[in-house]
């Protein structure tokens, strides 16, 4: 009868171990289950930032080129107005020159 009782109380016993592998086996797979959905929105956040700043270094880029065309631009006008400047200075003094001359040809006339 005893041994009869160990044998019952052995086979309770490792059922008892058999249910709580089993509970703790369900634990596990739903926590792997939420790990797993942690790290998939994290992946998914990660290719919207990385896709995000993608976006924004094309685009500093394009400003970048944008800028550098501007400044060209830019350069080109000033190096035009310093020609006409230059070509005004000249003419001017031809003007002053001329109006010199025509001066002097008057007084020695008179």
């Amino acid at each position: 009868i005893n041994e009869n009782k160990n044998r019952e109380n052995c086979v309770a016993g490792r059922e008892e171990e058999l249910e709580l592998l089993r509970n703790a086996n369900i634990k596990l797979e739903e926590d792997k289950f939420r790990v797993e959905q942690v790290l998939a929105d994290t992946k998914m956040k990660l290719e919207e930032e990385k896709h995000i700043l993608e976006e924004d270094l094309i685009n500093e880029s394009k400003n970048h080129e944008n800028n550098a065309a501007i400044r060209e631009k830019e350069l080109e006008l000033l190096r035009n107005a310093s020609i006409k400047l230059e070509e005004d200075k000249c003419r001017m003094e031809q003007i002053v020159t001329e109006a010199s001359r025509k001066r002097e040809s008057h007084e020695t006339g008179r």
